[in-house]
């Protein structure tokens, strides 16, 4: 995924990084920054037969106020009081967006191009039989699993 990222913004940066931007919301070793300043995290999760890697980008607006949003909200959900989660201490000048980093207007439309030029000519259909009856019980799971953590 960082080397995906990379490829779909190499005409505007070559300065992304994958390292854990410490400060940073959703901290981990994947965090993507641009001279120390995070404005994307990857994650992933293992699933029976696979895994799932997913990305979450800022791309426009300004990631400090986001990240002051995010600490702010920590703080209103007692985060700080937690026994079941260690919550990071956000520092909100650890983030940007890309536009921020870049200084060129980024768009998701624009992002989404991006990401269809990578990965070149995918065929989309709707899911059929047993792949809907599969997502479906995913689906299931993961609202179960939310219902339970939530408590």
């Amino acid at each position: 995924m960082t080397a995906f990222v990379k490829d779909m913004y190499r005409d505007v940066t070559d300065g992304i990084e994958a390292f854990e931007v410490v400060g940073s919301y959703c901290p981990g070793d994947y965090d993507l920054s641009i001279g120390g300043r995070k404005f994307a995290g990857i994650s992933q999760r293992r699933v029976k037969k696979g895994v799932a890697v997913q990305i979450y980008i800022c791309l426009r607006g300004s990631g400090v106020e986001r990240a002051a949003v995010i600490r702010d909200f920590y703080a209103a959900g007692g985060a700080r009081d937690s026994e079941r989660f260690t919550y990071p201490e956000v520092v909100p000048d650890t983030m940007r967006s890309l536009t921020e980093l870049v200084g060129v207007e980024m768009t998701v439309e624009d992002s989404i191009q991006r990401v269809l030029k990578m990965l070149g000519d995918v065929v989309f259909e709707d899911l059929t039989g047993d792949e809907l009856l599969i997502f479906e019980k995913r689906m299931q799971q993961m609202i179960e699993r939310n219902q339970k953590a939530l408590k």
